[in-house]
């Protein structure tokens, strides 16, 4: 079964954001947010203690970063093979947002993924001297350049995206059609 292409996208953004995130914060947040909802629970309702809904979120925070590293793992171990001009990681991700909204603006991109310019300005700079996008001047604004993949870029996506879709098909394998539609339902409202 081949991963639908809404798949691979909210995969990929889950593995951008679990690089952006430190785990141990977000877990501490979703634990703090259960407590308060526990305190606040109405009356009359049954409510489950607050050490199973943090032993739940605590196993659930596990189940997701087991996934995010199998995924990361293989990916890895793939991407030799495909990342011939050594784009890396974040670089592939960074070309994947760009796809998305090309042509656009620095910010607007480091908008978009969460990074300051500062950070993407030096990716920006690495990947234009590889030949895999250009930057153009905005026709009224002089101040701002506007982003766009090569066809070098987009050969490289597609060569990517091939290689996600192996590993992200490999992953939910043993899920049958309605629980994968579920799992994408979940993870686009995450």
């Amino acid at each position: 079964m081949v991963a639908a292409h809404g798949e691979i996208e909210v995969l990929a953004s889950a593995f951008i954001f679990k690089g952006q995130s430190g785990d141990t914060q977000s877990l501490v947040a979703a634990t703090r947010s259960n407590y308060h909802a526990s305190r606040h629970a109405p009356q009359g309702k049954t409510v489950r203690s607050r050490q199973d809904r943090m032993t739940d979120t605590v196993h659930m925070a596990h189940e997701l970063d087991r996934v995010m590293r199998k995924l990361e793992a293989q990916m890895h171990r793939r991407m030799p093979r495909t990342d011939v001009g050594r784009i890396g990681p974040m670089g592939g991700l960074m070309l994947m947002q760009l796809e998305k909204m090309q042509p656009c603006s620095i910010q607007a991109l480091a908008d978009a993924m969460g990074r300051d310019n500062s950070q993407l300005t030096r990716l920006i700079r690495d990947l234009e001297g590889k030949g895999v996008l250009e930057r153009h001047p905005h026709e009224t604004d002089g101040r701002v350049s506007l982003l766009k993949l090569t066809q070098a870029g987009e050969a490289f996506l597609m060569r990517a995206k091939c290689t996600l879709t192996e590993v992200v098909d490999e992953i939910i394998a043993p899920l049958g059609k309605n629980e994968r539609d579920t799992l994408l339902d979940i993870l686009r409202r995450l």
